[in-house]
């Protein structure tokens, strides 16, 4: 499942996990990545409440690359594990992992594509440190770099393009920086690229 909770009393202990696969062009998948609370006053008639949001990762490498997995990694805030909700205020509390990885059941070409993973909704406007993308594809390693500059509200989509077209390549860690890529190929390891993600919030609730 892409998340997971059990009931405590007026908290819930709920799960989204570090690890998550999905299936290009699969809308199962998709519809999948949710994490809700329920609440009801007769026993019956429940409403339910979104507390979870949703990361597409629109990636476009080399056409001759296949990718394998794209890992979110951030360096102040919590994007997935084991935390509590709760029920009085229908928030999503601390989780404990600062990273999330989305690997893709079915590889697929370097051609933008795009990979769906349930994220908390962090409030980056708060909070310190760069976000990083590493994207394993068949011939080495992608890591995109941007600056936080949104609020990640609970049932939205947020949209992060990585494209090697559109920004930085850089030659080494130490250049890592907002707007930048750095590639580690397979065959070597002082080669890396680095790329800026806008982060365009789609203004579509789901649930």
């Amino acid at each position: 499942p892409a998340s997971s909770a059990k009931v405590d009393g007026s908290q819930v202990k709920v799960t989204i996990p570090t690890v998550q696969s999905y299936v290009a062009k699969s809308d199962v998948s998709v519809q999948g990545r949710n994490l809700m609370l329920g609440s009801t006053s007769n026993g019956a008639d429940f409403s339910f409440y979104t507390v979870g949001a949703l990361a597409r990762f629109s990636i476009k490498v080399a056409d001759s690359e296949t990718i394998n997995s794209v890992t979110m990694r951030v360096e102040d805030g919590y994007l997935a594990g084991e935390g509590i909700a709760d029920f009085a205020s229908l928030t999503l509390g601390e989780l404990s992992s600062r990273e999330v990885m989305l690997n893709y059941a079915e590889p697929v070409t370097g051609a933008t594509s795009d990979g769906w993973a349930l994220i908390a909704p962090l409030d980056f406007t708060t909070l310190k440190g760069n976000v990083y993308y590493d994207v394993v594809t068949s011939k080495g390693c992608y890591t995109f770099c941007r600056k936080p500059t949104k609020k990640f509200l609970p049932g939205y989509i947020y949209n992060f393009p990585l494209s090697i077209d559109k920004f930085t390549k850089v030659n080494s860690e130490s250049e890592l920086a907002d707007g930048k890529y750095l590639f580690k190929s397979n065959s070597s390891s002082l080669t890396v690229q680095m790329v800026r993600a806008t982060d365009t919030t789609i203004a579509v609730g789901w649930s």
